[in-house]
């Protein structure tokens, strides 16, 4: 309605196989109603996979800005794109979103909250996690925690919201899994392999491109359970990994009738050296 070029409209628009900020869905339905130079979209609903994001929007074109809430449940991990792109499979559930928007719509400020259930990196369970968010200055400030009873993972940083996505944080962890890892530094690694560590990490670097992350820390304890054999770290030791290769520094693993010490760079690229 109205005369042009000043008009108005008001309608539905349901949308088949759509995507938004790269990542695709199945199915959309927007409700819209543009009256410049105001885009509000009162209420969204989006499928991705069996899950399901509900909320609304509204971007003023002149002034550029975006105030936006969403809520989501039962997301699986596994349909989204920038979880995809890694070596190891993920699976599980965003359990619930929460989220609010505000600001350039270009990169408006975050805050809110999410629950992930039954991550699994490469087949291996690692747990229940939550994880809260917020951003100020274009910098997002997060910090994750466990769940899971018999895992005690707690994770705090921040990522810088640039191209790169430069971020930085510190982790400290019980009972973790780090089976995908380890299976890389084996040079055949069996079927039946699993690991518990305990340690404090710091994680650094372009999340945008992980194979540049810098992983530095000290692991105080690391087992790994093999089908009818196991061994276990002696002492702490040190470990970095940069460029894709891991540098172990002193390690001394016993085992029944074993005993093996690791000490230097081993690839874990796949071109392997």
């Amino acid at each position: 309605t109205g005369n042009y070029p000043r008009v108005e409209l008001q309608g539905v628009a349901e949308v088949r196989n759509g995507t938004v900020l790269n990542q695709p869905y199945g199915q959309g339905r927007f409700e819209i109603h543009y009256k410049e130079p105001v885009l509000d979209v009162p209420s969204l609903e989006v499928q991705i996979g069996t899950g399901r994001i509900v909320g609304s929007a509204s971007v003023d074109l002149a002034g550029e800005t975006v105030r936006s809430r969403i809520e989501g449940t039962t997301i699986p991990l596994d349909q989204i794109q920038w979880l995809r792109s890694g070596n190891n499979s993920i699976s599980g559930s965003i359990r619930r979103l929460n989220l609010i928007a505000e600001g350039p719509y270009r990169r408006p400020a975050l805050d809110g909250q999410i629950d992930v259930a039954d991550l699994a990196v490469a087949g291996e369970k690692v747990g229940d996690f939550q994880t809260k968010v917020k951003t100020e200055n274009e910098i997002l400030r997060f910090q994750a925690s466990s769940l899971t009873p018999d895992v005690d993972l707690n994770a705090a940083g921040t990522v810088d919201l640039n191209e790169n996505l430069d971020s930085i944080a510190q982790l400290t962890f019980r009972n973790f899994v780090l089976t995908p890892y380890v299976k890389k530094l084996l040079p055949v690694a069996p079927e039946k392999l699993s690991s518990r560590a305990e340690g404090q990490l710091v994680l650094s670097g372009p999340l945008r491109h992980p194979e540049k992350l810098v992983i530095s820390g000290r692991l105080q304890s690391l087992q790994v359970d093999f089908r009818e054999a196991s061994l276990r770290a002696e002492k702490p030791f040190d470990i970095e990994v940069r460029d894709e290769r891991v540098n172990i520094k002193k390690a001394v693993f016993t085992g029944k009738g074993t005993v093996l010490t690791l000490d230097g760079l081993v690839d874990m690229s796949a071109q392997k050296r």
